[in-house]
């Protein structure tokens, strides 16, 4: 959570400093952050190798992935509408990134978190995320004035507006709450205004090209190399369908957040609703550099998810 000066409706663009980053631009194109102001790269390990380059996703001390996932409640956004699944599973892999990985991933604007923790083990259970703002009908007259009127502050607003612009339907006759996973990389690339920041890795499975074995393994591979996915799950018959975060695993059964409260963000991807994976997606933000970010606070100091360069806890 960079302390930068965002101004509503600021278009994001980039810079290269040693290799790519995102960095929010005003309206003229000038960067509203100066090059010294950015996170400075990991040191190296003393052998010319500079660790900054390929961070080790699964080797972390402090802060871990799974932690975070399982405690991502209170700063992540919630399905508060029919359909909104597909958006709360993408911004809660775009905020695990933007704590382990680069801050720059979501802008300051939309970050939140605690202001202070007093402790490792309550840093650990108040995972810094995305601000979230509930829709309520009683204050909206629709969810499209929702979006439109909340989207300056609340990630799942701005790229619901977006994706509704894209497709021409942000009207409040044609307005659509869902997303689905396919429709990613072209969200991603317009809110970036770039396609050059982050790749959307895809196994679509709607046709039952793969076995259920094979899609669990699939995603399996993706934990295993450091990267939780976006799952889209399904009931036998394909009535019900939810959107999730998998990141942990134990034997045969796959853990993911269902994105509603405190109880459902470590639970079995198959239960008595849902028993078939349809799609997965993994975000691959290869083109940036790690730059640290300093979303969690014990004490009132800033430390990074990566737990290198940190102080000591």
């Amino acid at each position: 959570m960079v302390s930068i000066l965002l101004t509503i409706g600021l278009s994001l663009s980039l810079i290269t400093i040693n290799r790519t980053m995102v960095v929010p631009r005003d309206n003229i194109g000038k960067s509203i952050i100066h090059s010294s102001e950015l996170m400075p790269r990991h040191i190296g390990d003393g052998e010319g190798n500079e660790s900054g380059s390929n961070p080790d996703y699964l080797a972390y001390t402090n802060f871990n992935r799974i932690s975070y996932f399982k405690y991502l409640y209170n700063y992540s956004p919630m399905n508060t509408a029919t359909g909104t699944c597909g958006y709360v599973s993408l911004i809660q892999l775009m905020s695990y990134y933007d704590t382990f990985y680069n801050d720059y991933i979501i802008p300051e604007v939309y970050d939140d978190g605690p202001l202070n923790n007093t402790s490792l083990s309550q840093a650990n259970s108040n995972s810094p995320g995305v601000v979230r703002q509930d829709y309520s009908n009683s204050v909206y007259s629709s969810y499209y004035d929702f979006c439109n009127s909340t989207q300056n502050n609340n990630l799942e607003s701005k790229l619901t507006v977006i994706h509704n612009t894209l497709n021409n339907t942000n009207n409040s006759s044609s307005f659509v709450a869902e997303i689905g996973g396919w429709d990613y990389q072209a969200l991603l690339n317009s809110f970036y205004g770039s396609s050059n920041v982050v790749t959307v890795m895809e196994i679509d499975n709607s046709y039952n090209t793969y076995t259920q074995s094979q899609m669990k393994g699939y995603i399996k591979n993706y934990i295993d190399n450091g990267k939780p996915v976006v799952v889209h799950i399904r009931s036998t018959s394909g009535l019900n369908r939810h959107s999730v975060v998998a990141y942990d695993y134990s034997g045969d059964t796959i853990y993911a957040n269902f994105g509603y409260n405190s109880s459902t963000t470590h639970n079995s991807l198959f239960n008595s609703t849902y028993s078939a994976i349809y799609y997965v997606a993994a975000l691959d933000y290869g083109n940036l550099d790690h730059y640290h970010a300093n979303n969690y606070i014990i004490d009132y100091e800033c430390y990074c998810g990566c737990n290198q360069n940190n102080p000591t806890i």
